[in-house]
């Protein structure tokens, strides 16, 4: 999820597996950007629209 987010464009502070604070805002914007409602939260949802 973190490469996707990157090769997006996203800051994710570098993939290394966890979600920390920097994973969590590019999961929000990323989710705003494709009008849902901004969790920032990696759901099952989520996980199948970023592949």
């Amino acid at each position: 999820m973190q490469e996707r987010l990157i090769a997006a464009g996203y800051d994710v502070g570098g993939a290394d597996g966890l979600v920390g604070f920097k994973t969590r805002t590019a999961i929000g914007k990323w989710q705003e950007r494709h009008g849902e409602t901004a969790t920032c939260y990696p759901d099952e949802k989520l996980l199948h629209r970023i592949r």
